[in-house]
């Protein structure tokens, strides 16, 4: 009961900041720029919306911007934004003044960045089905996709890419963690995210825990499971996170 109350004070907290509004800009930006450059040159939607693999090929050119850089700087600008939500004022100091445990707060936090996060990929795929939707409503030769809707496939492809960017949230989470100073996790995560396109191809890039979702999309290293190294880095990041955390000497 002490982590269910803490997760609702946590989610609270971050209701009407600016990481949450963050969360709904970065999910609905690239498909409204989609919808705009749809409507304003419609001379090959009629064809391309009758095609029998529409939504996969939306789906993937939906996600080829989200994946470089949107939703790696979403990332990184929300889990510093939320963690500076207790830097403010000393809340640190209040927050480890009430009666729940360090492993509590810790892991009420990062419940509630999973959270956002989940939120990011639900209406990102929202987004994905307006900008496909709204063509077929405005515009007279442009028809609804032929294809039947392949939930399934969104579904299987949204969940290994939520996957693939835990390594970066957990070092995201790490260093917000790590440093009062809101430009240092940021500064941080912007030159490892620069890094990791520079290294996208190279014959190892698989190494670096920034690049899972990138490699994915580019079906980069076929017999290697990208999913499953994405979640060895993050059990051991998140459990060297928990250990900097609970034995930092200045919590505040």
């Amino acid at each position: 009961m002490t982590l269910f109350y803490s997760l609702q004070t946590e989610w609270l907290k971050k209701k009407g900041s600016l990481a949450s509004w963050l969360v709904v800009i970065g999910a609905f930006f690239t498909p409204s720029v989609l919808t705009l450059i749809q409507i304003m040159r419609p001379e090959k939607l009629p064809e391309k919306f009758q095609a029998p693999d529409f939504w996969e090929s939306f789906f993937k050119n939906s996600w080829q911007t989200m994946n470089v850089m949107l939703l790696p700087m979403g990332i990184i600008l929300a889990i510093s934004l939320i963690t500076q939500l207790e830097y403010k004022n000393n809340a640190w100091k209040q927050l480890h003044a009430t009666p729940q445990s360090l492993t509590t707060i810790f892991i009420a936090k990062f419940t509630v960045i999973l959270m956002m996060q989940l939120q990011l990929f639900i209406l990102f795929t929202v987004g994905i089905y307006l900008s496909a939707l709204i063509p077929s409503l405005v515009l007279a030769d442009v028809h609804y996709p032929a294809e039947t809707f392949p939930y399934m496939y969104f579904l299987r492809e949204s969940a290994l890419y939520f996957i693939d960017v835990l390594p970066i949230v957990a070092i995201q989470y790490l260093l917000a963690l790590q440093f009062r100073n809101f430009l240092i996790p940021v500064g941080a995560g912007l030159i490892l995210m620069v890094t990791g396109i520079i290294m996208i191809s190279w014959k190892y890039a698989y190494v670096f825990p920034y690049n899972y979702s990138m490699l994915y999309f580019l079906n980069r290293f076929p017999a290697i499971n990208l999913h499953a190294l994405a979640l060895g880095w993050f059990g051991g990041i998140m459990t060297v996170a928990y250990v900097l955390y609970v034995t930092k000497r200045d919590k505040g």
